[in-house]
């Protein structure tokens, strides 16, 4: 009770002086100093919750940037915990979130999605732009964490890949509007860009059923294993 108390007075003093985006950082810094490091997502959420309506984003952004500082291997914890307890706030807290840790991307937006599923196609826009290189890791790194989104999640990133969009709506066209794995389409639309002699070794031609993807097709990483809680499922969205 003690604790809670003196968190509690915290967060008072916290925001009576919440102001530019560096002053929040800072102070939100302090806050979140005051404790052991198991319970920074907790304390993170409870900025969050605390926050004026018209402030919740602008403090889950100084908020997460304030955690990651103090921690940068809890971002997933961090970001899982916002999105669990804010659905609507996961896609902000995941984009700032890999926006400072932009190699830990996928497993970001798999944890962001995990914890708010109906956010999955703002959270893949947001994390995309924040970690452009990292776009197919975080696409299919959603489609494990929320099977049957994969038109939510391919919608995203043509959003925050446009130059990929005609190609990506090819290949779902080519299945008839149906999407047989994140992963595939995307390895088709990226081989489709890159000319016959250059596409990936296993890659059906757009409109072929898919090959086995033993055969050639590897999805790409995601940069390291997420916490137990956000275990991924290896069925892919029908």
């Amino acid at each position: 009770m003690k604790i809670a108390a003196i968190f509690a007075l915290g967060l008072g003093l916290v925001f009576s002086s919440f102001g530019s985006d560096a002053t929040s950082v800072n102070a939100f810094t302090e806050t979140l100093s005051r404790g052991p490091w198991a319970e920074l997502p907790v304390r993170a959420v409870a900025l969050v919750r605390h926050a004026k309506v018209r402030e919740r984003q602008a403090t889950t952004v100084a908020a997460v940037k304030a955690a990651l500082g103090l921690n940068p291997a809890a971002a997933t914890a961090v970001v899982g915990a916002i999105a669990r307890a804010v659905p609507d706030l996961a896609a902000v807290a995941a984009e700032t979130a890999a926006a400072e840790q932009p190699k830990q991307a996928p497993e970001i937006a798999l944890a962001a999605a995990a914890g708010a599923r109906s956010a999955t196609a703002d959270i893949v826009v947001g994390v995309c732009r924040a970690a452009p290189a990292q776009y197919e890791g975080v696409a299919v790194a959603v489609s494990e964490a929320v099977p049957r989104s994969g038109k939510e999640i391919l919608r995203g990133v043509a959003i925050a890949q446009p130059d990929l969009k005609a190609r990506i709506d090819q290949v779902v066209a080519g299945y008839s509007g149906h999407v047989p794995s994140v992963a595939l389409v995307l390895a088709q639309a990226i081989g489709a860009g890159t000319g016959p002699d250059s596409r990936r070794a296993g890659t059906a031609p757009i409109g072929e059923p898919p090959r086995d993807p033993g055969h050639g097709i590897t999805p790409p990483g995601h940069g390291g294993t997420p916490p137990g809680q956000y275990k991924r499922t290896r069925n892919p969205e029908l």
